[in-house]
């Protein structure tokens, strides 16, 4: 099991919450980065799709701005189902 940050779990999450998966199965389904962020900022975002991009979890486009994608691995849901709640205390 690969070891995942909170802000890891939640743009994972961000990811799988997005519109735009049109209820298909996400695996390599590839959507909007700006649909799938979770953070205040793209470049937070951003800073932690290149993380989960590393460790495999996740897929970038290589499109920059409003056109960029993110498409969240097999790897990637395992992480999510595999992970402990997230809290914000």
């Amino acid at each position: 099991m690969t070891k995942i940050t909170n802000k890891e779990l939640l743009a994972l999450k961000g990811i799988l919450a997005s519109d735009f998966l049109d209820g298909d199965p996400p695996v390599g389904k590839w959507v909007w980065s700006w649909s799938a962020n979770p953070f205040e900022s793209a470049k937070s975002f951003g800073g932690v799709v290149a993380s989960l991009t590393k460790k495999g979890l996740a897929q970038q486009s290589g499109d920059t701005g409003k056109d960029a994608c993110v498409a969240i691995t097999q790897a990637g849901v395992d992480a999510v189902n595999d992970s402990p709640p997230v809290t914000t205390d």
